[in-house]
């Protein structure tokens, strides 16, 4: 089972936007869950700004991987691919236009499931689309990641015993 986490990157530090998609990882990934994170690649380039900005993305970057057309396929990709989109916009100081994007696609896609992260009184929360499109809202990280390990786990441990009794009887044979 595929987790994209979705969340605020402009106006973050490369360590802030990233430490708690490394939370997540760190408590999901035992169990068999894969996660993805857009910060994958941003991290490695960005590590001598101070702050992630839009401009840190333009097309005339000498990485190929950070041109907006490529964070934009790759991002999208990912989200295709989730089975489980988590969006944590508990530190979202202003409109995260990326992560809104996101959650849009993944609910036109028809995920069955996006999970927001977001304390009352949050723009996110409190915005009716948004809300409407989060099939759960939380308002702490790891609320969420207890719900996804207590509804989605035994899924991921079934999963799992199907592909290696499929290996075992390949094996065999």
């Amino acid at each position: 089972m595929i987790i994209y986490l979705a969340g605020p990157m402009t106006g973050k530090t490369p360590e802030t936007a990233k430490a708690w998609r490394d939370h997540v990882i760190m408590e999901l990934e035992p169990d068999g869950f894969v996660l993805t994170s857009p910060m994958r690649v941003e991290t490695t380039h960005l590590k001598a700004k101070k702050l992630i900005a839009a401009d840190a993305f333009g097309e005339r970057s000498k990485i190929a991987e950070m041109r907006p057309s490529a964070i934009y396929e790759r991002d999208m990709f990912d989200v295709r691919q989730a089975d489980i989109i988590l969006a944590n916009m508990n530190d979202a100081d202003v409109a995260s236009l990326g992560s809104s994007h996101e959650i849009g696609y993944a609910d036109a896609l028809g995920r069955a499931t996006i999970i927001l992260v977001a304390r009352p009184g949050n723009i996110y929360r409190d915005h009716p689309i948004v809300a409407q499109a989060a099939g759960v809202i939380f308002d702490e990280l790891d609320e969420a990641i207890h719900y996804i390990r207590m509804n989605y786990a035994p899924y991921v441990r079934e999963q799992r015993y199907v592909r290696e009794v499929a290996i075992a009887a390949e094996e065999n044979e």
